[in-house]
């Protein structure tokens, strides 16, 4: 991150915009000596605005919680619902457990894969 005075800006502001449009960092805007202000990237403000009320998201995620109940602290994208459902992540925990204590099974080829199965 780079810290300019209100002058310095002026005078560069070509290389402070290809700083942050090519993601290279953040200019933090400084007057007499305090800073004030950012100069970000698009893609910056977007998450930042996405992100816009997510304490209070997460606040009431809190105010909700069950306990043994995964719950996204993100809004859930339409369709991904099932992902965070109480018998989907029990089965998540429980695949994780299984990789862990190394029972489970490879395969070098679909066709071995498949003789298992029968």
């Amino acid at each position: 991150m780079t810290m300019m005075s209100v002058k310095e800006l002026k005078n560069n502001l070509p290389v402070a915009l290809e700083r942050v449009v090519h993601g290279r960092g953040r200019v933090i805007i400084s007057s007499q000596g305090k800073p004030q202000a950012a100069l970000v990237s698009l893609d910056d403000l977007q998450r930042l605005e996405h992100s816009d009320g997510l304490e209070e998201r997460i606040r009431e995620s809190i105010k909700e919680y069950k306990p043994g109940v995964t719950v996204p602290a993100t809004p859930t994208e339409a369709g991904q619902e099932w992902f965070w459902a109480k018998d989907w992540q029990t089965a998540e925990r429980e695949a994780e457990a299984d990789l862990e204590a190394g029972q489970h099974e490879t395969f070098d080829n679909d066709k071995d894969f498949i003789a298992s199965l029968v």
